[in-house]
């Protein structure tokens, strides 16, 4: 079932939250009087969804709190190795994810290219990123990539409502966003 809401382009100057954490009603209104304008939830790189994951639920109560909505799908651990099947294999989840959800055709969804193998080739990140790229295009979503300096940043941060240091910067190179509708 599709979310409520629309895909729009983002402003730039809104704060967000990014957060691995499943977030409720409550948290919601907190951020939202905080003055936190939108949320990135997570997605799984595996066939499967895990509990912590961001469901259709989930993000229902998120846009009903007046909050937008990005999916971002999760990153491996420290020191993994990027292939172009594993770019493919994630995309291919990702849409599945972000599609099961009920987020429409056009939205971003957000790619951590965090903890990579140092000894990773420019080319070889390349054809993961591609490979991804590929199968969220032919659901018609905007691939966009988040890049180390980022998780470096907020790592320094704990809890739910972590700032995201970057919204200013990020907003003015996002495409698109999910929001609730009046």
């Amino acid at each position: 079932m599709m979310l409520p809401g629309r895909v729009t382009s983002a402003p730039p100057g809104l704060h967000g939250i990014d957060t691995s954490g499943v977030l409720n009603e409550e948290h919601c209104r907190v951020a939202k009087s905080r003055g936190f304008s939108f949320c990135i939830r997570y997605v799984s790189r595996t066939a499967g969804q895990s509990a912590s994951d961001l469901s259709e639920a989930e993000a229902r109560t998120i846009l009903s709190a007046g909050l937008a909505l990005m999916p971002v799908q999760h990153v491996a651990r420290e020191g993994w190795s990027p292939t172009k099947q594993l770019g493919t294999t994630f995309g291919k989840n990702a849409a599945a994810h972000v599609f099961h959800i009920g987020f429409p055709q056009g939205v971003n969804v957000w790619l951590d290219l965090e903890g990579i193998k140092p000894s990773s080739s420019h080319g070889v990140v390349i054809d993961y990123c591609n490979g991804l790229r590929r199968w969220l295009r032919q659901g018609s979503l905007p691939a966009s990539m988040s890049a180390r300096r980022r998780f470096l940043l907020e790592k320094r941060f704990s809890g739910v409502f972590r700032p995201n240091i970057f919204g200013d910067l990020e907003a003015r190179f996002r495409t698109y966003r999910t929001e609730a509708t009046s």
